[in-house]
């Protein structure tokens, strides 16, 4: 994904780069895309209790791809890559919250996870717009609007999680609002009107906290907070939480 991402905002200012950090990551996501999938079909361990919404990353990183990819790649190629990753998120996220819904909350160290569910509909939308569309689209609409509506969710969940302990999963809430700040931004230059004030809203928040992260991960290397056992976390059925990261495909 850092090289689809870099593919992307280098497209400008060295196409060379941008091509080779772009055919790198594809081939790559390619690769991760297929590999995630089969462990999850085939692997028995998995159960409701290990599902959380970073498993979205892997699939969904092939929405990033059309950013530079409909400047590399003959058209087919983005449009694959687009549709990959739209079927499987669209197949996920009903997963995911059966899980939030009906097998209780996520343990502290997986709830900053929640914030990821803003990236994808964001990210959607930014390549639906590369792949040709416009902002007025009908399904570009959506995706946008999607993307708000689960960043107001995340926004009301405010209070209660500024109260979770400081874990290295907190970094969780800055790329999805990078991302709905770059659709923002996609949408005020696209003559929408509102989204120029809610994209430098988002600016302001994503700079803060990534400054704010930043300090606290530093605070936490120092006072060796990171390297301090996790206390175990039981999901569903007895599960124990912490251990289960050890299922990650």
């Amino acid at each position: 994904m850092s090289a689809l991402i870099l593919a992307a905002a280098l497209l400008d200012a060295s196409r060379p780069l941008s091509a080779g950090l772009w055919w790198a990551g594809s081939v790559a996501q390619l690769a991760l895309t297929l590999h995630v999938l089969r462990t999850l079909i085939a692997d028995p361990r998995f159960e409701p209790g290990h599902v959380h919404p970073a498993w979205c990353i892997p699939i969904v990183d092939n929405l990033v791809v059309p950013l530079a990819g409909t400047t590399h790649a003959p058209a087919e190629v983005p449009w694959y890559f687009f549709a990959v990753g739209l079927g499987y998120w669209l197949t996920l996220l009903p997963i995911i919250l059966n899980r939030l819904l009906l097998h209780g909350p996520l343990p502290p160290q997986l709830t900053p996870t929640l914030a990821i569910l803003i990236a994808p509909p964001a990210v959607a939308y930014l390549s639906w717009l590369h792949l040709g569309a416009a902002a007025t689209d009908p399904a570009a609409r959506i995706l946008l609007h999607l993307a708000t509506f689960q960043a107001l969710l995340s926004t009301v969940q405010t209070g209660r999680l500024r109260k979770l302990p400081f874990t290295l999963s907190a970094w969780a809430y800055t790329f999805p609002l990078a991302a709905l700040t770059a659709a923002f931004l996609a949408a005020a230059q696209s003559g929408l009107s509102g989204y120029r004030p809610a994209a430098a809203l988002t600016l302001g928040m994503v700079s803060l906290l990534t400054a704010g992260l930043t300090a606290r991960t530093l605070l936490a290397v120092r006072c060796g907070e990171l390297s301090r056992p996790e206390p175990a976390a039981t999901g569903i059925r007895g599960l124990d939480v912490r251990n289960s990261a050890d299922l990650r495909p």
